[in-house]
């Protein structure tokens, strides 16, 4: 049998029987060997050498200093019995075999407790070695977290990992809310539970978790009637510094980013006012105007010149609510409540929708529909994609010449409706396109009354299509013209051309 080797046996699922045997089985085998190389002549003085190594052994294998000294006072008195003269016997004639035997058990001890020292040593260097590992891989998986529940669910799994206990983490509103122990805890920032101070008697401890400033949460411990050990109490408290500052950094991040929108919020209403009252003032003046021509000329105009002016009024009260609805869809954008009233719909009623609302403004520009023969139904809100489309054309026919074509084309690709919108016109310029569907992104328009606009159609439609679950995009065509597409998520629809 391979003494190196006997961590590996086990002879009975009793520790202590387990290390008996083992030491009684290497000191078996010292002696046999002993007596081997006694009957060919080896000094005595050597055996002892032999059963110091057999020493060592156990002390190594058992990893207790205690088995250490028992074995070597059972070696002084089996080297004793078998190898001093008279052998046999517990009596030594020669007066050095007394000094060479103490000097054996001096140093039987020594290298007992130093090993002993030794292996501790090493468990504990290899234990910090292991914390080390995992809080190094604790602090690196936070590098990839920003969403806090998934901050939290992560800490509370590497922590149950490090202190082999299971814990839960409570942040500071769900902790202000909670059971007393909870409350106390994060209101004192003071430990409390199992062997605590306060509520001693429960099997469970509440730890703060605190950061530079103050508590950001709680950590609960399930005890189970076990106090940690020094190493898992000082991995703890460097996982929850962990914890609190990975915390802290989440609602820094949390905090710029609502003072960012907020900054956002303050730019978009500013904007949205000094562009609305711009906007605004131009229709209201024309229909002011008109109407009290109309007012003080009524008896003398001519029947041509009156609905002339009526038509102006309708023209920029058509507008105006136009641009009433948009600001009315931005508003629900940006509080994030776009209602989707999702159904299955025609898409050439959706298309006529769309072409005659626009009409009025065609003027001289040419319109074609190119539809599939099949009729299609697409999964949608009717009412918001018929605005999508409205937004488009009025796009095409602001930033378009009075004679120049515009096409409206849908069909069917991979379970998609695609939507498109062609123009003519001069394209968009590359410094434009990247930004074309923010807010308040204008162009140069054409003339005219067509050319006022606040630069929320483009951006609306994007908000409406992807709130469908679909894209919209934009490109220049190569013969001139610029093409405006969407498409929407539909499931079952044949391919067409």
């Amino acid at each position: 049998m391979n003494m190196t080797r006997l961590n590996d046996v086990q002879f009975s699922e009793d520790p202590h029987v387990n290390d008996l045997l083992k030491s009684l089985t290497i000191i078996i085998l010292a002696t046999l060997i002993s007596s081997t190389l006694y009957d060919i002549g080896l000094r005595v003085e050597n055996i002892l050498m032999i059963y110091a190594v057999s020493i060592l052994i156990i002390v190594t294998e058992t990893q207790k200093l205690l088995w250490g000294v028992l074995s070597a006072v059972l070696c002084l008195l089996l080297f004793n019995f078998f190898f001093t003269e008279p052998r046999y016997t517990l009596m030594m004639d020669d007066a050095n075999h007394y000094a060479s035997l103490a000097i054996f058990l001096a140093a039987a001890f020594l290298v007992s407790t130093l090993t002993t020292k030794l292996k501790n040593q090493v468990e504990i260097s290899r234990k910090n070695e292991e914390m080390t590992n995992k809080l190094y891989k604790m602090a690196s998986g936070y590098l990839n977290l920003s969403d806090k529940d998934e901050l939290v669910r992560y800490s509370q799994n590497c922590i149950t990992g490090l202190v082999s206990k299971k814990c839960r983490i409570y942040l500071a509103e769900e902790a202000k809310e909670s059971f007393e122990e909870l409350r106390w805890c994060f209101g004192n920032s003071i430990p409390c539970g199992f062997r605590e101070v306060k509520f001693r008697s429960s099997d469970k401890r509440w730890l703060p978790i605190k950061s530079s400033h103050n508590t950001v949460g709680v950590l609960e411990i399930q005890m189970e009637g076990k106090e940690l050990s020094k190493e898992e109490a000082l991995c703890l408290h460097t996982a929850m510094s962990q914890t609190a500052l990975a915390l802290e950094h989440n609602i820094m991040r949390q905090t710029e980013e609502e003072n960012r929108l907020e900054i956002e919020k303050e730019k978009l209403r500013s904007n949205l006012l000094r562009s609305v009252s711009h906007d605004i003032r131009t229709p209201l003046t024309s229909i002011a105007g008109s109407a009290s021509f109309l007012a003080d000329s009524f008896e003398t105009l001519d029947k041509e010149s009156t609905k002339s002016l009526l038509c102006d009024i309708e023209r920029d009260a058509s507008w105006l609510n136009d641009m009433v609805s948009n600001l009315l869809n931005l508003t629900r954008i940006q509080d994030g409540k776009i209602p989707i009233k999702r159904s299955n719909e025609v898409v050439d009623d959706v298309i006529n929708a769309a072409v005659e609302h626009s009409s009025k403004h065609l003027g001289s520009h040419r319109l074609s529909v190119e539809k599939p023969k099949d009729i299609m139904l697409v999964p949608m809100d009717g009412q918001l994609i018929t605005q999508v489309l409205v937004n488009l054309l009025d796009n095409a026919l602001k930033h378009t010449d009075p004679e120049s074509s515009i096409i409206v084309r849908v069909k069917a690709r991979k379970n998609k409706a695609v939507f498109d919108v062609i123009d003519d016109g001069p394209g968009i310029p590359k410094d434009l396109k990247e930004n074309i569907f923010d807010n308040f992104v204008t162009g140069n328009a054409g003339s005219g009354d067509m050319a006022r606009g606040t630069g929320l159609g483009l951006s609306i439609a994007k908000s409406i299509v992807e709130a469908h679950g679909g894209t919209i995009s934009v490109k220049n065509r190569p013969s001139g013209g610029t093409v405006f597409s969407f498409w929407l998520p539909c499931e079952g629809v044949k391919e067409n051309d």
